[in-house]
């Protein structure tokens, strides 16, 4: 009997940082017309990238992907927060508002605290402010959206995104830097997030040479039940359906992480040669969130944390590949056919 295919969202990035003079901005096709904006929610200045397999919608005025569609299902794979209804958050009340979709932070939690005096909300450094934005496409038909937002004093970094979807395959990719503009004693790092209704499982990669004692880490609130983990070979997965909420990580240098709603698996990976610099702060490269209670989870990859001098730059690529697989395996299975999919040699 032929089995219906699983569909499979695919994230790569690489390398996992890189930090040197800055390279030229990202050598792309030769723009032949601009893409117009269109109204998004409340946003009159998205733009929409689309070929005959994958749409994608990116909001400039907040540096995010918003939307991300398979064209044959045509529902987005990204969480939509009610907080769509307006333009912004009450700044008197709420510095950020948590719209969803996928982003970054230039520095990692740990860092919060340097910033606010607390690891959350989100440091008013932080905080939402207009990144400016431009689409156009190139001769080869390959759409590219250009998000750029400076942060001011203590980070001192302009961080770009050039988002480029693929003319024909299933293919999106989001070219990330950070550049230091002027002296600061603050270390940044690439966190990229992905935020999702809330899915079924998540799947975290777990080394033999871990040097977690239970190979992840609680970053916060309490560990999981043993009856929501299922231990794999080289991976564990994270049932949502019977935990509450938590924040989990690993320090995989592996650098994938994924979560699967009914049968779709969405996979966030960082690849290319080994960083030499420092882990993130918390010793974790991937991690997870996730709040039933919300309705929502993320999984989330970061990049070494470093210290940048001026004129210096940390910059990652992230690849976003929608593919179809066959349904209904068991966790175990289906991390072997994840870690298959991602080259990983799998011994018996």
């Amino acid at each position: 009997m032929m089995r219906k295919p699983l569909m499979y969202l695919v994230l790569v990035a690489w390398p996992l940082a890189c930090r040197a003079a800055p390279p030229p901005e990202a050598t792309v096709e030769v723009p032949v017309a601009p893409i117009a904006s269109v109204t998004f929610g409340p946003w009159t200045n998205a733009f929409r990238l689309q070929n005959p397999s994958l749409e994608v919608v990116v909001v400039p005025e907040i540096g995010r992907v918003l939307h991300l569609a398979c064209r044959k299902s045509g529902t987005s794979l990204l969480r939509a927060d009610p907080s769509w209804t307006r333009p912004g958050p009450d700044k008197a009340t709420a510095p950020w508002a948590n719209y969803g979709g996928i982003w970054l932070w230039p520095t990692t939690q740990a860092q919060w605290e340097k910033l606010a005096g607390t690891n959350w909300p989100p440091p008013e450094a932080l905080a939402d402010a207009p990144w400016t934005g431009s689409a156009w496409r190139a001769e080869d038909d390959s759409q590219y959206c250009l998000m750029t937002r400076e942060f001011a004093e203590p980070l001192n970094i302009k961080v770009s995104r050039l988002v480029k979807l693929d003319p024909t395959n299933q293919l999106v990719s989001i070219r990330q830097r950070l550049e230091r503009t002027a002296p600061s004693e603050m270390p940044v790092s690439i966190w990229t997030l992905t935020q999702l209704a809330q899915p079924d499982q998540i799947i975290l990669p777990v080394d033999d040479d871990t040097r977690l004692e239970a190979g992840f880490k609680s970053l916060l609130f309490d560990p999981p039940d043993d009856a929501a983990l299922t231990r794999c070979p080289g991976a564990l997965v994270y049932d949502t359906k019977k935990a509450g909420e938590h924040k989990l990580g690993t320090d995989s240098r592996r650098g994938w992480i994924a979560a699967r709603k009914g049968d779709i698996l969405l996979i966030q990976r960082l690849a290319g040669e080994e960083d030499p610099e420092v882990p993130p702060s918390e010793a974790c490269i991937v991690e997870m969130y996730s709040n039933p209670d919300l309705g929502y989870a993320e999984i989330q990859t970061l990049s070494a944390e470093i210290n940048l001098h001026p004129g210096e730059a940390l910059h990652q690529n992230v690849v976003i590949e929608c593919l179809e697989m066959e349904a209904g395996l068991a966790p175990c299975d289906r991390v072997e056919r994840l870690r298959a999919r991602l080259g990983e040699a799998i011994t018996p």
